[in-house]
């Protein structure tokens, strides 16, 4: 866009911060480690009433390039439930269960066929850790205390497309869009409303 918009989170690979809204929420959390870090920092900041705005045209030079490393999935499939499991209240997380569980599904599948099956079966395992659930529970208290914006007003900016580097333009896209832009349609006004 040529104009400043507001958009769900920043980027971790290019953002700045105000001082405040990180003394308030709190730094990146070191047990994410690796992807998806600036996710749940993007998360709490919102939850706690701060916005994020692009600049367009502020000029960012961030060599990326797509990586089919299985260790990567490990990091990937681990933080994601984490960030949800941290940021989003218990109603909310019992209303995504189903459709949770079957992105769970259709992940073990992706791992089988893209070879980091054993990634994503150690992901799923290192989420059974007392040691990792005892973080969670901190930081749901955490995140609970600076709330001022509920799931359902978080949930404006998720989206029910697969939009994910190694499906894009793919066949699973296409054929899954309409189911679940459907169930979506359903499930957000269950979502936490505060």
């Amino acid at each position: 866009p040529d104009e400043p918009r507001e958009i769900p989170f920043a980027s971790g690979a290019a953002v700045l911060l105000r001082a405040a809204a990180l003394r308030e929420v709190g730094l990146l959390d070191p047990v994410l480690f690796l992807y998806q870090e600036d996710q749940d920092l993007g998360l709490r900041l919102r939850l706690a009433g701060w916005r994020a705005r692009l600049a367009p045209r502020s000029l960012v030079w961030h060599h990326y390039g797509f990586s089919r490393n299985p260790e990567k999935y490990f990091w990937l499939e681990r933080n994601r439930y984490l960030v949800l499991a941290k940021n989003l209240r218990l109603r909310s997380l019992l209303v995504l269960a189903v459709p949770l569980l079957l992105a769970e599904a259709a992940m073990l599948g992706l791992a089988l066929a893209g070879g980091w099956l054993p990634q994503k079966l150690r992901a799923d395992a290192a989420l059974l850790s007392p040691r990792l659930w005892r973080h969670v529970r901190a930081e749901r208290a955490r995140v609970a205390a600076l709330r001022r914006v509920g799931d359902a007003a978080l949930a404006r900016w998720f989206t029910p497309r697969l939009e994910f580097e190694g499906l894009a333009g793919g066949w699973l896209p296409r054929l899954l869009g309409a189911p679940m832009a459907a169930a979506w349609r359903l499930l957000r006004p269950l979502l936490a409303p505060r």
